[in-house]
C-alpha cells in the first residue's frame, strides 16, 4: 500500500500566471510520480521509526502553456512574474531573462523565507492563544508555561524554514 502526498501552492490556486514565451494565461496540470527508497528526497515523505518502508504517490502540480505546450514549476513560474513585472510586459526575451533571472531568484527565495517566518510566528502566537483559551478553567495552567511552549514551537518552524531555504540554496 502506498502513501500519498499531494502538493498545490495557495499562488498557484489564487493568482493568474502568464508564460513567459508567448504571454497565453498558463493552466495547472498535475504530474504524478512514486518515490521509493532509493530516491534522493525519500525520507522528506518516510520518517525514521515508520514501519513498514513503503513507496509514496506524489502528486504535485505545475503549469502548462495551452499555445506552445511550454511546461514550468510553481517556483520557476514565480521567478519569471517577479522579471515580468520588473520589465513590464509577459513576453520576455532570452536576453531580459539572462539579465534578469539570477537576481529575481534569489530575491523570490528571500521573500519566501520572510513569509515562512512571519508565517510562523503568526501561528506560535495562535498557539499561545488557543493554550490560554483552553487552560483557563484549569487551576494548574500557567500562562508561563503556554508562551514558552508557544516560542519554542515558533522557533522550530523558523529554523526549518531556514534550514530549507540553506538546502535549496546551495549550489
Amino acid at each position: 500500500m502506498n502513501g500519498k502526498s499531494y502538493k498545490i501552492p495557495l499562488g498557484m490556486v489564487l493568482k493568474k500566471h502568464y508564460c513567459p514565451k508567448c504571454g497565453t494565461k498558463l493552466e495547472r496540470e498535475r504530474t504524478h510520480r512514486v518515490v521509493s527508497e532509493g530516491d534522493k528526497d525519500y525520507y522528506q515523505y518516510h520518517r525514521y521509526g515508520k514501519f513498514p518502508k513503503r513507496d509514496y504517490d506524489v502528486y504535485e502540480y505545475r503549469f502548462k502553456c495551452p499555445s506552445c505546450e511550454e511546461r514550468i514549476s510553481y517556483n520557476e513560474q514565480c521567478v519569471m512574474e517577479r522579471i515580468q513585472k520588473r520589465v513590464g510586459h509577459f513576453v520576455l526575451s532570452s536576453a531580459e531573462l539572462e539579465e534578469n533571472h539570477e537576481e529575481c531568484k534569489r530575491i523570490n527565495d528571500k521573500m519566501a523565507l520572510l513569509k515562512t517566518f512571519f508565517a510562523s510566528i503568526i501561528s506560535g502566537i495562535i498557539f499561545f492563544a488557543v493554550l490560554c483559551l483552553f487552560g483557563k478553567n484549569n487551576e494548574s495552567f500557567n500562562t508561563g508555561y503556554a508562551a514558552v511552549f508557544a516560542l519554542v514551537f515558533t522557533i522550530l518552524v523558523t529554523v526549518q524554514s531556514v534550514r530549507i531555504y540553506r538546502r535549496n540554496n546551495i549550489k
